[in-house]
Order: structure tokens, then sequence, then C-alpha cells
């Protein structure tokens, strides 16, 4: 995440740090190339995403949500 010299710091005055990006690869999973997510997401929605691919039930709405346009269906 970030952009710049200083791309590699999770610092919040790093310029980009906004900015974050997700591979996801496997059974399940569809295969689309890159892909901007619309409406945007956070890292909060990560969470229940992963919790969906494993099986299990999302824990809580206030993780955000899953990211349902990864997966085939």
């Amino acid at each position: 995440r970030g952009s710049g010299d200083e791309w590699m710091d999770h610092k919040f005055w790093t310029q980009g740090t906004n900015d974050l990006w997700l591979f996801a690869y496997g059974h399940g999973i569809a295969a689309t190339g890159v892909a901007s997510a619309s409406p945007a997401r956070s890292q909060f929605d990560i969470r229940p995403t992963m919790e969906y691919a494993l099986g299990l039930r999302p824990r809580d709405s206030m993780w955000g949500s899953i990211m349902t346009e990864l997966f085939a269906h």
C-alpha cells in the first residue's frame, strides 16, 4: 500500500496508504483478472470474506461485508 519512496511504511501520513490491493486465488475464486471493486471496499471487508471462503459464518457485520465479487457462482 502507499506510493513513492515510503510505500512500505504503514504510517497514516504516507501518500497512498488508503489504497489497498488483494490477491485472491484458489478453488471457488472467480478467474476475472485485475478488477476494481465498485462500490469501494475497505480492509474491514477482508475478515468476513476470509471467514466465508473458509466455510465459516462471518461474525459481525461491523467488520465489513463479504466481497462476493471474488467468488465464482
